[in-house]
């Protein structure tokens, strides 16, 4: 069965952090009241989740959307190499291995077999390719990144301009989402409304102003 999730823009926000959560069925929950258990357990097995937002999406690009609205959206779509676990703790991603080769330089070996939504393969020049233009964006590294260096094709060694202990967090934000370079070189504008990522879903439709629609990516790694 397909899974989907929908974000609509509304014009009313009834929540205090700017979003409105629907039940599964697209109806608002606002009584608080206890659901029949029957009612409960059939809302398992829908297949769409409704979400709400308040604000209209600048750009769909991960690169440059870094604006809240844009990450609750795009945060289905990519995936960066590094995440958070439930306690905050930084755990591998996309990164399949890494090794500090000394305080400035980070060894990463990705994982092999990931794809796009494209269908084209992950491989360690996309990822030198996201590090340089988030770089160029000027979103994440506030001037301390130097370059990324291709060892093979999964392989890759981060290298920033001085020491940084918290280049793991920085990789791990979800703004650091990678991206097909091939896709995007070829026409960041255009990218910014076809995004196109890892993450377990993808875009299927938009209507601007109106909603977004994705669905499940059924090569998710």
């Amino acid at each position: 069965m397909k899974k989907s999730v929908l974000i609509a823009l509304a014009a009313v926000i009834v929540c205090g952090d700017g979003y409105l959560a629907l039940t599964p069925d697209g109806g608002g929950s606002s009584s608080g009241e206890a659901q029949p258990a029957q009612e409960q357990e059939n809302a398992k097995y829908k297949d769409t989740i409704v979400v709400c937002q308040g604000n209209e999406h600048v750009t769909m690009d991960i690169i440059t959307g870094i604006q809240e609205r844009s990450i609750a959206l795009t945060n289905n779509i990519f995936e960066s190499l590094f995440g958070f676990d439930d306690a905050l703790n930084v755990v591998p991603v996309l990164a399949e291995e890494y090794e500090w080769l000394d305080g400035k330089s980070l060894k990463v070996k990705i994982r092999s077999g990931v794809k796009f939504h494209d269908g084209s393969e992950m491989t360690a020049r996309d990822v030198k390719y996201t590090m340089d233009s988030i770089d160029e964006a000027g979103t994440l590294f506030a001037g301390s990144y130097d370059r990324t260096d291709v060892v093979d094709d999964h392989t890759v060694v981060i290298r920033m301009k001085q020491t940084s202990p918290t280049l793991l967090n920085l990789l791990a934000a979800a703004y650091a989402g990678i991206v097909p370079e091939k896709a995007r070189s070829a026409d960041p504008k255009a990218f910014g409304q076809h995004p196109i990522g890892t993450g377990p879903y993808k875009l299927q439709e938009f209507q601007e102003g109106d909603y977004y629609k994705l669905e499940r990516f059924d090569d998710y790694w």
